[in-house]
């Protein structure tokens, strides 16, 4: 749902690397029609690329037909975040979630150097985005339940590679390791190796004893009351003061649990 409040110069990155990614090579010709573009355009567009993708893949070009080549032990969410890491409404949204003191806006857009115009026509996109997410801007902060910044968080971490400083590697191993008490057929390396995929739940879990100081709901949602009634509950419930609990010294609240 974020993607398509991005920069098009973002998402015009994007289709040409899942078109590259999903074919072993392509015509330029062929990708100029699948893209809608023209050679020029697409010249432009491999260039940004391959300047995204330095140290992680390049674009090669023989005669008419293009193909990318990906470097050893790169994976496909590096590559997003390197394209994602241009986008100047993804640190918007990092601005204003991290802006404690409520500084003004023209902090931020003076260090990326916008204009004005261009300034609060990226702030009006992240507030469009935000309240289609329950969420709302006051005095240059993002407002509203606090499940919902953490979603947030997670999201832009995981997803677009944008990084916040709760999420650090002592968390991570805490987060793994209360997984792996929790499953005795899994262990490190499957943890490893499916990153991609349980990424974002490993930082929504960091996230509950990172940002202790926020209430998570306003008003329990009944729900989530309702999952207290699911016999692995009580299980989870115990891993975590078992495991997590020592290790942090604190103990989470039953909205946390939740």
């Amino acid at each position: 749902m974020l993607d398509k409040y991005l920069e098009n110069k973002i998402k015009s990155k994007l289709r040409l690397y899942h078109t590259l990614q999903a074919s072993d090579t392509i015509e330029t010709k062929e990708l100029c029609r699948m893209l809608r573009t023209n050679e020029s355009a697409l010249r432009a567009l491999i260039r940004a690329l391959q300047d995204d993708f330095q140290g992680l893949a390049e674009i090669e070009r023989k005669r008419f037909r293009l193909s990318l080549r990906i470097y050893d032990n790169v994976n496909t969410l590096q590559l997003q975040h390197a394209i994602y890491r241009d986008s100047i409404v993804l640190q918007c949204l990092k601005f204003l979630i991290t802006n404690e003191n409520r500084v003004p806006y023209s902090q931020f857009s003076n260090t990326f150097f916008l204009s004005t115009s261009s300034a609060y026509r990226i702030r009006n996109i992240c507030h469009d985005y935000l309240r289609s997410i329950g969420l709302d801007i006051n005095s240059n902060k993002i407002v509203g339940e606090e499940y919902r910044i953490r979603f947030l968080i997670a999201l832009l971490n995981h997803k677009y590679g944008i990084p916040f400083s709760e999420i650090d590697d002592r968390s991570v191993t805490l987060a793994r390791s209360f997984v792996l008490s929790t499953n005795q057929i899994i262990n490190a390396d499957f943890l490893d190796s499916t990153a991609n995929e349980y990424g974002f739940f490993e930082r929504l879990l960091i996230l509950s004893w990172q940002r202790q100081q926020y209430a998570p709901f306003f008003k329990m949602p009944r729900e989530l009351t309702n999952l207290q009634q699911c016999p692995i509950y009580e299980n989870m419930k115990e891993y975590l003061q078992k495991k997590l609990e020592p290790s942090l010294g604190m103990a989470f609240s039953s909205a946390d649990t939740l």
